[in-house]
């Protein structure tokens, strides 16, 4: 990320990785750009939560709910277990960062050990520990796909399959000969 910080110059930008993804009325951007309009902050996506597994997998935020679905974080937890979880919002991919960011990566790496790996959280924890206003947002109306999980990659696949105009109804009838005529 911090290659691009020229490019970036001071406005806002939407930060996001290719594995996962939420399929979302309106897109889960426009809704976190709402929420930068609203609170002039960062904000990172979010989903909530069932499986007690999740709470393993996933980033927590910690922090004060402002409004349904919306916590103006405090700390954001990684993998913390259901037992320890400050709440059920897990952060996912797609965040609208400030470009004040950038500060605090550089920060961040200039803490870092020999080995040690960089990541946004790193930044995210120095700017909240700065006073930093980050909001955690719950995407709305969305399915979550996790194509990083070869399961989950391969459900990903079928549905959006499936819902194609151009091959969705000879691909639908493709699996049901495979599965046996299941519907």
């Amino acid at each position: 990320m911090p290659s691009v910080a020229h490019l970036i110059g001071d406005e806002p930008f939407i930060y996001t990785w290719s594995d996962d993804f939420i399929d979302a009325t309106p897109v889960r951007f426009q809704q976190i750009i709402d929420v930068y309009a609203k609170y002039n902050a960062s904000v990172l996506a979010g989903i909530r939560v069932q499986k007690d597994g999740d709470y393993s997998r996933y980033g927590f935020a910690a922090g004060t709910e402002v409004e349904d679905g919306i916590i103006d974080a405090n700390a954001i937890i990684e993998k913390p277990g259901k037992e320890n979880a400050p709440s059920n919002l897990a952060t996912v991919s797609g965040f609208l960062f400030t470009p004040d960011i950038f500060d605090y990566l550089r920060k961040a790496h200039d803490q870092m050990t020999e080995g040690d790996e960089l990541w946004y959280n790193d930044a995210l924890k120095l700017m909240l520990a700065d006073g930093k206003k980050v909001m955690a947002a719950e995407i709305k109306n969305g399915t979550y796909y996790d194509a990083g999980d070869k399961l989950e990659y391969m459900k990903t696949v079928v549905d959006f399959a499936l819902r194609r105009d151009d091959i969705g109804e000879a691909f639908r009838e493709h699996l049901r000969q495979r599965v046996g005529g299941a519907n």
